[in-house]
């Protein structure tokens, strides 16, 4: 323990990676050529969002079945496919996708332990991003994109808010 009196040194750490490649930014037409190639990409989500959602089902059952017992491995394996959602559906032009995921994750940022009410709003999570893949809905303004952001949003209050009752 440092005496009141006495002065704390602070080392500053040498940036060995940043001494290695050097100093200096992107080439401005660099990073709208490559915002450009994001915002204008004809990659086809839909196979992949779809493969990502058969995974999130996969756990889903697994858990329902009892072949995944273990809370902490059932939360992580249902978790992995929604961070590649929530990401690719950003960079693949399907905001909505990432809208909703993003909400589903915040949700399960407080679960401890998995129930039945929970993998319904899983399932319920799961039919709503398959239709929008199905529909390809991109706008994330449009009627039904805003409807099923509340309605999801709302199951999940209701879950949380019937959970701290029981506290």
């Amino acid at each position: 323990m440092d005496k009141p009196d006495q002065k704390v040194k602070f080392v500053q750490p040498t940036n060995t990676l940043k001494s290695k490649v050097g100093s200096g930014g992107f080439d401005e037409k660099d990073i709208e050529r490559a915002q450009d190639a994001l915002d204008n990409t004809e990659v086809d989500f839909t196979p992949t969002g779809k493969q990502l959602l058969s995974r999130l089902q996969g756990t889903i059952n697994d858990i329902k079945s009892g072949k995944i017992t273990d809370g902490k491995h059932a939360l992580d394996e249902l978790i992995y496919p929604l961070l590649q959602l929530k990401a690719q559906g950003g960079m693949f032009n399907y905001p909505t996708i990432t809208l909703i995921t993003s909400e589903i994750l915040l949700f399960l940022e407080d679960i401890k332990k998995i129930d039945r009410d929970l993998l319904k709003i899983m399932e319920s999570y799961h039919k709503s991003a398959s239709v929008i893949l199905e529909l390809s809905l991109r706008d994330i303004k449009s009627k039904v994109a805003n409807e099923i952001s509340n309605e999801l949003s709302a199951v999940c209050a209701r879950y949380t808010k019937k959970r701290e009752g029981k506290k």
